[in-house]
């Protein structure tokens, strides 16, 4: 037996079943391009980069100074500037002033490996020697590579410090890498594995800053170490008179060994008394536990942390920075090193997502401070452990694959647009709170962009598959058996056979005729499927069922609510429909299809119709050729959307205008038909129709005024241009004039005409 089979229930099921497929296939996209060195490199240019600029610059600690050798200070001193030029004397009443202010720790990012005047050099150390906690930069260079008989070249790195009368003077020595301009700065080396675990600038300079507090920190090692295996007992430890260099090395690798040391130790920190001690031990613990290199966490652009000009520091005046503010070096450490404000005079800058539009970098003495100031927060940036990061990112693809295909395919676009607010809003949250750092360019530049792309596509195919045109145009042969079962929806299974209220949509495209005769039947079919794509959207949007169509025409149906809710459903659907045909749905392969919809609500039926080998499910009553005969009616109106006052009755919500009593053809009760016109809440409500100049001439032609119904509707028509109620009401005023009806109640019957 033939039989047409109705229902969604079949595309269900394949729907969600692509879902999770795009959903995986995005996953593993993410998945794979987290590992390509490519994918990595953008992370750091754009997802950090975002992420810092929609942070913010941000306050940097005060207990960090920046001394900065620049031009104003050389013009001051009569100098050249060339900070490795300036007399090493200078550099020495500089300490001695510092040391006059009470500053804690001093570091030099100034080359002097070059030997000088020697009575510059011995008074330069001696003001080191006498500070005792000055700390020199030591020039890292990278030797010629060897070769390795086929394992590759082998490149070799070697410290070149200061003179050895500077080096010998000075706390301690340290090297401080960075990579070559123009590349981004974003990391920076800790330990220099290379050269034997040697400790960077800025944590010889966190070390130093912290000698205070050293033996307490070797107290509190000590207690954590008897809790891990194998114990770590105070001979483990570094004796507090040790050189810097010395201690950073030993602790860097009792860390190594006992990796557990830092945890337990951490534990502990609860017992230590000062806020400032803990603060600093937790630094300590943080980076000898830590990995060899860190992620900057910048504070902003140029000169964020407190910048003061060398020659301020050896007046005998307040020192001020370059804004004018008093700035108090006690207890405070200071990085001095070559920091100029304009760029072409800079030639240690270093491009960063700071650096400035007129081409001011950050210098690298910053960069050095940025660090230490870091550190003694402990706020470096910390991006996800890769386990972590991955199954964020195949989340998010499950989420982004699943979540765009089971929205409607209207809504793909807003929802992709609320998936990236989400994200980067998560992203911001957790970065300017904490410093994590969470992928970015995976998520947003790749996994929702094809997400969207694959979903919209998917939605498309959906529709060109034409669902609901689908169920009544494919015929499958089924035993007699299961033709009932199967031509029932499952989800209105209940409802066969039953009365019940519903309220019933009539659609026609006006001229259809004559397009289908200019087109080709392969070119016809696929219009069809867009136009009836469109079509279904609005019925399915507001809770409506399709149940039939017939070359251009459709039925639809909502049954399911509250009659009022029900009626409100089907006049929000007609009106969506009405603006989609009437926008961008009038031109579908250069075809205008305009849509006459009408609506009637009443008693119902669902059920099969049909005899012999062929059945099909549709609603049965009245209010299916009511609804029909109001969208036919249209045609002599000129209107696109009626509705009979049964639908429209004590509707709020729903702005509509009364045309009179009809009793179409075939009828024996007469209908007031209302023109549906927009949502009272609608964001683009048209001009008003001017209702009561209507009714007036409505009323006039009620009561058989003929001569003043025309009258009233031709001034309707001088104010109002184009109407087509008006023009068909003139008509028939002229007609009624001629030749009066014999007997008139108001109700116009449509043969009549």
């Amino acid at each position: 037996m033939r039989h047409k089979t109705i229902g969604t229930g079949f595309y269900n099921s394949p729907r969600a079943a692509a879902a999770l497929a795009i959903g995986l296939a995005l996953a593993l996209a993410g998945i794979v391009a987290t590992s390509l060195p490519a994918i990595a490199r953008l992370e750091t240019q754009i997802g950090l980069g975002w992420l810092f600029l929609l942070q913010g610059p941000r306050p940097a600690p005060s207990d960090v100074v920046v001394i900065s050798m620049d031009h104003q200070s050389s013009r001051r001193l009569g100098l050249p500037n060339v900070p490795r030029e300036w007399p090493r004397t200078l550099h020495a009443r500089l300490v001695e002033q510092l040391m006059a202010r009470g500053v804690r720790t001093i570091a030099f990012d100034v080359n002097f490996a070059e030997a000088r005047d020697s009575i510059q050099d011995a008074h330069f150390a001696s003001a080191m020697r006498k500070a005792g906690n000055v700390l020199l930069f030591a020039y890292l260079r990278q030797m010629p590579p060897i070769s390795s008989h086929g394992l590759g070249p082998i490149r070799v790195e070697t410290l070149v410090p200061p003179t050895e009368e500077l080096a010998q003077a000075a706390a301690g020595l340290a090297p401080f890498p960075l990579p070559v301009v123009p590349t981004r700065v974003s990391q920076a080396w800790l330990f220099k594995a290379s050269i034997g675990d040697m400790p960077t600038l800025p944590v010889l300079a966190l070390q130093q800053y912290a000698q205070p507090y050293y033996p307490a920190f070797r107290a509190l090692l000590a207690a954590a170490g008897r809790a891990v295996q194998p114990q770590v007992t105070m001979a483990d430890l570094p004796a507090s008179g040790a050189d810097l260099v010395t201690t950073a090395r030993r602790l860097r690798e009792l860390f190594q060994r006992h990796p557990a040391l830092a945890e337990v130790a951490t534990k502990k920190l609860v017992h230590v008394g000062a806020a400032d001690a803990a603060a600093l031990h937790r630094a300590l613990l943080t980076v000898y536990s830590g990995p060899d290199s860190c992620y900057l966490n910048f504070y902003g652009p140029p000169r964020s942390i407190t910048t003061v000009p060398y020659h301020e520091v050896l007046t005998p005046d307040p020192v001020r920075d370059y804004l004018g503010k008093e700035v108090g070096l006690r207890n405070k450490v200071t990085f001095v090193g070559f920091s100029e404000n304009f760029q072409p005079e800079q030639s240690d800058g270093f491009y960063t997502v700071f650096s400035q539009p007129d081409g001011l970098d950050i210098s690298g003495v910053e960069i050095a401070a940025t660090i230490f100031a870091n550190l003694l927060e402990g706020r470096s940036v910390l991006p996800l452990p890769l386990g972590l990061q991955l199954l964020l990112i195949a989340t998010w693809g499950l989420l982004v694959g699943v979540l765009l295909m089971i929205v409607p395919g209207v809504m793909a676009v807003p929802a992709a647009g609320l998936l990236a607010a989400g994200g980067i809003g998560m992203a911001y949250l957790l970065f300017s709170a904490h410093s994590t750092w969470l992928p970015l360019v995976v998520t947003l530049l790749l996994q929702l962009p094809l997400g969207l792309a694959a979903a919209l596509l998917g939605h498309y195919l959906q529709t060109q598959r034409g669902r609901e045109g689908l169920q009544h145009t494919l015929s499958v042969y089924l035993p007699r058996s299961a033709v009932a079962e199967l031509a029932r929806p499952a989800a209105k299974a209940t409802q066969i056979g039953r009365a019940m209220f519903a309220v019933c949509m009539a659609t026609d495209i006006a001229g259809y005729s004559a397009l289908a005769e200019d087109l080709a039947p392969d070119k016809l079919r696929g219009l069809l499927n867009r136009y009836f794509a469109m079509l279904f959207a609005p019925v399915r949007h507001h809770g409506g069922e399709v149940c039939d169509i017939k070359g251009d025409a459709m039925i639809a149906v909502w049954i399911e609510g509250q009659p009022e809710q029900l009626r409100a459903a089907a006049c929000r659907a007609a009106l969506e429909i009405y603006h989609a045909m009437n926008s961008c749905g009038h031109d579908l392969q250069n075809a205008r299809l305009p849509t006459r919809i009408g609506l009637h609500c009443g008693q119902m039926q669902l059920g099969t119709v049909g005899s012999g080998d062929h059945f099909e499910y549709r609603p049965v009553g009245e209010i299916v050729n009511t609804a029909a005969r109001l969208e036919s009616l249209s045609k002599y109106l000129g209107t696109w959307l009626l509705a009979s006052s049964q639908v429209v009755a004590d509707l709020n919500g729903i702005v509509r205008r009364e045309l009179g009593c009809f009793k179409p053809a075939g009828k024996s009760t007469p209908l007031i038909v209302h023109e549906i016109l927009f949502c009272s809440d609608a964001a683009d409500v048209p001009p008003s129709y001017n209702g009561p100049t209507f009714e007036h001439a409505l009323d006039e032609f009620r009561a058989g005024n003929w001569s003043a119904a025309h009258a009233a509707f031709a001034d309707y028509l001088s104010t109002h241009g184009h109407d087509g109620p008006a023009r068909f009401y003139l008509r028939m005023c002229a007609r009624y004039q001629r030749k009066p009806p014999a007997q008139w109640d108001g109700t116009i019957t449509l043969r009549d005409k």
